[in-house]
């Protein structure tokens, strides 16, 4: 008997395996007194075993053993054996009633042996990589499983930073289960992590890189957090020079539209500067407008030189 698990979403598969063995364990398991019988388990990875090991598992029995569960991992990805060399085999392991061979395989689907050797299997089952929504299913089914609850923006932060990555999501439910909280920064939408990525710039905050590769994850593009940046300093620069005018500085929140909330923060920052050091930073980011657009510097160059608190 041949079962068949393959597909590019190796969570899934993973876990129909594992599924299987339980059920065979279950039934047939060594300790078993209601079949009078046992289970053999043998498990073989095709990249690292020789064809050999895997024919003779098969050919090996014992005298009271009832099945015999032969896995035999990423035959057809592995390149150490020919298909010919397997198909030589496929008939007697087809017909067998005491071996069960279970073939595990990633994203496989298009190869012309595998395609052949899918006419051999009793049963096969391909895993494609899940859509948003059937994500979304998945991901909640997987709360349910570990008596989880999660708000809809953390789920929607989950799926937004793992897509349909199931092992990404799977470990970082463990991890909640096990009393972690997401971070902020996974939660947040763009916007809101555009201000925690400036402040923490602002103030050199060691986990300013993070931030950084944070916004990238959420789709920000360079030319957008980099105006951003601008835009900060320039407020900064401008805080700064006109400390000691309550009156102009009222000026600069109105018309340049800074909110109440920010517009305190910013001034509270200010004092971290002294205005030359601002200035030179401002002149600093005008130059570097012209490297980033013309392609000769990146963000992250930009981002470590103005944490340099030599500045």
């Amino acid at each position: 008997m041949i079962y068949v698990l393959y597909g590019p979403d190796t969570y899934r598969s993973r876990q129909k395996l594992k599924e299987i063995i339980d059920g065979f364990r279950k039934k047939y398991g060594s300790t078993s007194l209601t079949t009078g019988g046992n289970l053999s388990l043998e498990k073989f990875d095709a990249e690292e075993n020789d064809f050999s090991k895997i024919s003779a598992a098969a050919e090996n029995q014992s005298l009271f053993q009832e099945k015999k569960l032969v896995v035999i991992e990423r035959f057809f990805t592995s390149k150490k054996v020919a298909y010919e060399t397997l198909k030589k085999k496929l008939k007697s392991w087809q017909e067998s009633k005491i071996n069960v061979f279970i073939f595990w395989d990633e994203n496989v689907a298009t190869k012309k042996e595998f395609k052949e050797f899918l006419k051999f299997a009793e049963k096969s089952q391909e895993f494609k990589e899940l859509t948003p929504q059937q994500t979304k299913l998945f991901l909640e089914k997987e709360m349910l499983n570990r008596k989880l609850r999660l708000s809809e923006k953390e789920k929607t932060a989950l799926m937004n930073r793992f897509k349909n990555n199931l092992w990404g999501l799977a470990n970082e439910l463990d991890k909640i289960t096990l009393g972690s909280n997401l971070s902020t920064e996974i939660i947040l939408n763009k916007e809101e992590k555009i201000y925690n990525f400036l402040d923490a710039l602002i103030e050199r905050r060691i986990n300013t890189p993070r931030l950084l590769l944070s916004l990238y994850e959420a789709g920000a593009e360079e030319l957008y957090i980099f105006a951003a940046i601008v835009n900060s300093f320039r407020n900064l620069l401008l805080l700064k020079k006109y400390a000691d005018k309550p009156a102009l500085l009222s000026k600069i929140e109105k018309e340049f539209g800074i909110h109440p909330y920010v517009f305190k923060k910013l001034l509270a920052q200010s004092q971290r500067y002294g205005l030359k050091t601002l200035t030179i930073i401002y002149k600093k980011l005008l130059e570097y407008d012209i490297a980033l657009k013309l392609g000769k510097t990146k963000l992250e160059y930009i981002v470590f030189d103005l944490m340099n608190k030599k500045l």
